[in-house]
């Protein structure tokens, strides 16, 4: 469960923005609001929409959430760069470091994780936890611009690696390294659960990824594959059934498309690996390879349309609607939600999609939320203007961004607009009364090809 994100001096975020999951005082839509009590009791939102103009920064936001999962989960080589991106567009902030921190609540404690960076050096990072009603340290680290680091440890971490083994591995762990990821790399059973939240709770999906393959998944997952039948039906996409393909595997005919020497990466990779599954990529769809013994087989997904005389023709995804299957990429989330607790971040949820389609994915997802007992959150970014309905989000769940003069992205909730009881929040956008739409300029320059009139 996210609770907080902050993030300053990262892309096109010069001062602090915080997208808040916390809920405003508000008698409204009571049934919106997660509650948790174990511990430290917890109160989060499950769903945020952010909108904004172009290049206002809402994919920047994304992906500066994006970029801590990674930095934590996959760290860096050796002498490599942090991968901070500061903001370009003033010469102070551009030579200052990048900080970014995330509270968030996974296996009944809350945790507080965050680091500043720069280019080549982790100058601090903190972890803190409520294993009981009151906030522990776990660690926190400082480094100096010489490489010199200091590391103080709570006694959860101290009582399960010993002080003299933190010694060695606080002040050895590389400047542009997170002290975290070397933590986990050493199987510190601590910050399992901040790893676990990360790498498996955390799901963001942009506008050219998927949420996971479902190959495998559809063809070995029977209810899985029900329904994700259930949903394309109801989306009305006109898919009828869901069926996995499998055929001997044949170079010629299947990685045709491919270059010969990736091709031979692919089958270098799965003879190594020995039995088991390989996925891959190819233009407009994918597929999944299997092995066993000396055995290949070669797996695709196929969606079963209605046709003539009552009759079912399956059509692979490739020939599919770019709505289809973006709508095929994302549908996997929401089964998701039913086994496990994630944060789902999707950037341009609106893709390609319908606006009702939108719509019934996002009512889809919090049905399963509000109604059940579920604790996971969407968040994701939109232009799809429809959506911004009172039935339908509270005003504390729905945020704008927009850029200043100077080109630095700033983030407000609705919540911290007054706004008139009867006013269409939909129209109150468009109109300008919360910022964060286009402010376009005249067209006369068309008309004159000497003017330098633009604004």
């Amino acid at each position: 469960m996210l609770i907080n994100f902050a993030v300053s001096n990262f892309l096109s975020f010069r001062e602090e923005a915080e997208l808040n999951m916390i809920p405003a005082k508000s008698r409204k839509m009571r049934d919106h609001i997660l509650i948790e009590t174990v511990n430290k009791k917890t109160e989060a939102l499950p769903v945020a929409v952010m909108y904004g103009n172009n290049a206002s920064g809402k994919s920047n936001l994304i992906a500066a959430l994006q970029y801590m999962q990674s930095f934590v989960i996959r760290g860096v080589a050796p002498r490599s760069e942090t991968g901070v991106i500061p903001f370009a567009l003033d010469d102070k902030s551009r030579n200052e470091p990048s900080r970014l921190e995330v509270i968030f609540r996974q296996d009944d404690v809350v945790y507080s994780y965050g680091f500043v960076a720069s280019s080549n050096i982790v100058h601090e990072e903190w972890l803190f936890g409520y294993f009981t009603s009151q906030e522990s340290l776990v660690f926190e680290r400082v480094s100096s611009d010489g490489g010199a680091t200091t590391v103080k440890y709570g006694s959860k971490l101290i009582k399960e690696k010993g002080k003299k083994f933190l010694d060695v591995y606080g002040s050895g762990t590389r400047q542009e390294q997170l002290f975290l990821t070397e933590l986990f790399k050493q199987n510190t059973k601590t910050i399992e659960s901040v790893i676990n939240w990360f790498h498996s709770s955390l799901i963001v999906i942009t506008p050219h990824t998927a949420f996971t393959s479902i190959d495998v998944k559809a063809k070995n997952d029977l209810k899985f594959r029900s329904f994700l039948e259930k949903f394309l039906r109801a989306a009305d996409t006109g898919i009828r059934e869901v069926s996995c393909h499998e055929e001997d595997f044949d170079r010629s005919k299947h990685l045709r498309n491919i270059p010969d020497e990736i091709v031979n990466d692919i089958l270098e990779k799965l003879a190594l690996q020995g039995d088991g599954t390989l996925n891959i990529n190819m233009p407009g769809e994918g597929a999944v390879l299997t092995k066993q013994g000396n055995s290949i087989k070669y797996m695709k997904m196929r969606f079963g349309h209605s046709g003539t005389g009552g009759r079912v023709f399956p059509i692979d995804k490739k020939n599919e609607s770019d709505g289809t299957r973006r709508l095929i990429e994302i549908a996997p989330a929401l089964d998701a939600v039913r086994s496990k607790d994630i944060v789902l971040v999707i950037d341009e949820l609106d893709r390609s999609l319908h606006t009702d389609i939108t719509r019934f994915y996002v009512k889809t997802f919090l049905t399963q939320v509000v109604e059940g007992e579920h604790r996971s959150q969407l968040i994701f970014s939109t232009h799809d203007t429809n959506l911004l309905d009172r039935e339908l989000f509270r005003k504390d769940e729905i945020w704008f961004i927009e850029k200043d003069i100077e080109g630095g992205s700033h983030l407000s909730s609705l919540a911290e607009y007054k706004v008139n009881k009867g006013l269409n929040y939909e129209n109150g956008y468009l109109n300008g009364r919360f910022g964060s739409v286009p402010l376009l300029g005249n067209i006369s320059w068309l008309l004159h090809e000497d003017s330098n009139e633009w604004d």
